[in-house]
Parts: structure tokens; C-alpha cells; sequence
């Protein structure tokens, strides 16, 4: 029997799963929204709703990579304009979205679309950090921009390893310890690549007596790839 009326309430709407959404057939703002617009995961449950179960089903998700990565590449350089709306930790969650579960970029990067569209996402993504990290109250301290160049630095293309380590030394070179520390961490995992001790060690003498104890430490564990 029913004591209540609450049967009779309708939940307010939320945004579909980004499972079930092809962001190559969206524009712009509506790849925003579907990346920004959508509460924080709070519990294990939540997430397992909102993006895929598994890396695997990657695989059998259709949809058009290079107009995929064109449009995230079209996100990175208007970074700040696109994430205006939304709170740190939504725009954190949406970096997540696109360097882990949902759509695995270092994969994408990797095997799915040509060397020049891979090229333009990872150079236009300088302007995560110029345009948000460097600007925006609060946005140093999440861990989706930290961990952002750990992710794109495993991309397994050698022709790619010259224009990740050209990008990292643009980020490294903004006046801003969270993004050279984010750059720095990317450095750590391409080394040995050829150029990484050289970007380091012109980011130590250009910066000499104005690192923080804790940041010259770092450059210093990441030039020899020991960084974690």
C-alpha cells in the first residue's frame, strides 16, 4: 500500500551516458557540454555509469577518429572559452574523460588517426595550460592536468616523439610552477628520448635562484627519468 506521494515526483533530467554519445557527429559546444556538463562522480557506482566498464570497448565503439581528434584539437585551442561555464572540477573530470576512460587519447593518438592530426591535438594542447592552468584559481592543484602529459607521453609513434617533446618545452617555458611541474612529469616519461636532459637543463639554467626547493628537485629526478 502506498503511503506516500513521492511515486508521483519526476526526477530532474540528466545528460545520457558518454558511452552512448559519438562525439564526431557533435559541434563544438555540444562536445563541451557533454565533456563539462555532468556532476562529479561520487561513489564508484556513478562512474561506472557514466563511462565505459572497460578500455575494450573502445574497440568496438564506432566512430570517425580523425573527425574525432580534430574536434578535441579544436577544444584544446579554445580551451579557455569552452570550460568558461564550468567549475574546476568539472573541467578536471572532462580531462579524465578524454586521458583515461572514455576515450583513451594516447590509444587514439597511437593507432587510429595520421601523424598530422595527431600533431596539430598534441601542439594545440599548450593552451590547456596557458589559457586555464595558468589563469584559472584552483586549477594548478587538480590531478586530470598533472597527469595530462604522464598519459600523452606513452604514446607508442616515433614519429610523434619530436612534437611531444617540441610541446612539453612550450609549457615548460610558461612562468607558472603547477604547468612547468605538469611539463616536467611529461619529460620524466619520454626520457631517454634524445632532447629531454637538454629541455630540462636550459629550463634549470634559464630559471636559476627562482624555483621553489621542491620544483628544481623534480626537474632534477625527471631529467634522469626517475621523476614517478
Amino acid at each position: 500500500m502506498l503511503t506516500a506521494l513521492s511515486y508521483l515526483e519526476i526526477e530532474t533530467a540528466v545528460r545520457p551516458s558518454v558511452t552512448y554519445l559519438d562525439p564526431a557527429q557533435m559541434s563544438l559546444d555540444e562536445f563541451g557540454l557533454d565533456l563539462f556538463d555532468r556532476p562529479i562522480h561520487r561513489s564508484d557506482e556513478e562512474q561506472r555509469f557514466m563511462v565505459r566498464r572497460s578500455a575494450d570497448d573502445f574497440d568496438d565503439y564506432e566512430m570517425d577518429h580523425e573527425a574525432f581528434v580534430r574536434l578535441v584539437t579544436e577544444v584544446y585551442r579554445r580551451f579557455g572559452e569552452v570550460t568558461g561555464r564550468y567549475s574546476v572540477e568539472q573541467v578536471d573530470q572532462g580531462i579524465w574523460y578524454l586521458i583515461g576512460y572514455v576515450f583513451m587519447m594516447d590509444s587514439v593518438l597511437a593507432q587510429r588517426v595520421s601523424v598530422e592530426a595527431a600533431a596539430e591535438n598534441i601542439r594545440a594542447a599548450y593552451h590547456l595550460f596557458a589559457d586555464y592552468v595558468q589563469r584559472v584559481p584552483g586549477a594548478d592543484v587538480t590531478g586530470g592536468f598533472f597527469m595530462f602529459w604522464d598519459e600523452y607521453s606513452c604514446v607508442r609513434r616515433e614519429e610523434l616523439r619530436p612534437v611531444l617533446l617540441e610541446a612539453l618545452e612550450h609549457v615548460l617555458a610558461l612562468d607558472h610552477e603547477e604547468c612547468q611541474r605538469a611539463a616536467l612529469h611529461g619529460l620524466n616519461h619520454l626520457h631517454p628520448f634524445p632532447g629531454v636532459q637538454e629541455a630540462i637543463d636550459d629550463f634549470l639554467e634559464r630559471s636559476a635562484g627562482r624555483l621553489s626547493q621542491d620544483l628544481y628537485d623534480y626537474a632534477r629526478w625527471a631529467r634522469e627519468g626517475k621523476a614517478g
